[in-house]
């Protein structure tokens, strides 16, 4: 669930949409013929979660359901307060994640990556890359981790400081990514160790070497590591493997894997209770965030979901 390419997925959930709105500029049929066809609701399409540091927000993506919303950008970033349950519009962009402060996001925007101040809207560019990907903080909190989207190297990941020095390129091809250990000295990662399917692994920032710890022969993505160190979860497709697809983790040395539920794209909570995560609503065609109590397994979309 969700461990297939969001951004090829949202396309078919749009693709209903796209082919109504084509159907008015044909030039030939009745205008009965065109009135037939079905005008899909506006979808709510909500995804690419992160839990802020001190716990109380969590930024995310929205895409833009109409003309009106794209005034704003196609591709929205947001904060929820999971106190209040409030929502308030921050910037245009993707991929939000933020510093260890919790004072700013690095997002992808314009032409590369960026910080954003949470209080001023301030934005400064980080390093100009056309459709960089997957920035993260590091946990020091003085580089940034990412991916550009295919580059000579493919898409192996790079590490740059937070003034835009020391570009300095990783190589472990990562498609959707990785994620810093808390010590920061390695990063998760899911990537093609046996050239066929992708695993999860970490890569030691030392030795630059990458150990896989998963053999689920499927399709994994979007690693994410417990602030705790405890766990790392992530985001499985089943392909041929017998498995069910959703949202798994596992231990770090490689045991303890285990499915957690459906839905994907994880970022847990600051105190590693909880994940908030995508949920895909196919009787509405959408994708909302919802959020796990990781021990007792309760779920529950975002806005209503009860934190202890």
């Amino acid at each position: 669930m969700l461990g297939i390419d969001r951004r090829a997925l949202i396309r078919l959930i749009y693709l209903p949409a796209l082919l109504a709105a084509a159907a008015g500029t044909i030039s030939c049929g009745s205008e009965e013929q065109f009135a037939s066809i079905p005008t899909p609701p506006p979808l709510e399409i909500d995804i690419e979660p992160s839990w802020s540091p001190d716990g109380g927000t969590i930024a995310y993506v929205h895409i833009a359901r109409d003309i009106e919303e794209g005034a704003q950008g196609p591709w929205q970033i947001w904060l929820h307060s999971v106190s209040t349950g409030e929502r308030e519009y921050l910037i245009e962009g993707d991929h939000p994640d933020w510093s260890p402060d919790g004072t700013n996001l690095v997002f992808t925007g314009g032409r590369g990556i960026q910080l954003v101040d949470i209080k001023t809207g301030g934005v400064r560019e980080v390093i100009s890359m056309p459709v960089a990907a997957f920035p993260q903080w590091s946990p020091e909190g003085d580089r940034i981790l990412f991916r550009p989207w295919v580059d000579s190297t493919g898409m192996d990941l790079y590490l740059v400081n937070t003034d835009g020095a020391g570009l300095v390129h990783l190589p472990i091809s990562a498609p959707s990514g990785g994620d810093w250990s808390p010590d920061g000295s390695e990063v998760c990662v899911t990537s093609y160790f046996d050239g066929r399917r992708r695993e999860v692994g970490i890569f030691d920032l030392q030795d630059l070497h990458a150990t896989p710890i998963t053999s689920l022969g499927g399709d994994a993505r979007y690693p994410a590591w417990s602030p705790d160190g405890g766990w790392v979860a992530y985001s499985f497709s089943r392909m041929d493997s017998g498995r069910e697809s959703g949202l798994y983790r596992t231990r770090p040395d490689g045991t303890g894997t285990e499915r957690i539920c459906r839905g994907g794209n994880p970022s847990w909570s600051p105190d590693s209770r909880y994940i908030v995560y995508e949920g895909l609503n196919e009787e509405e065609y959408s994708i909302s965030l919802w959020v796990i109590d990781v021990e007792s397994g309760e779920t529950g979309r975002i806005e209503a979901f009860r934190f202890d």
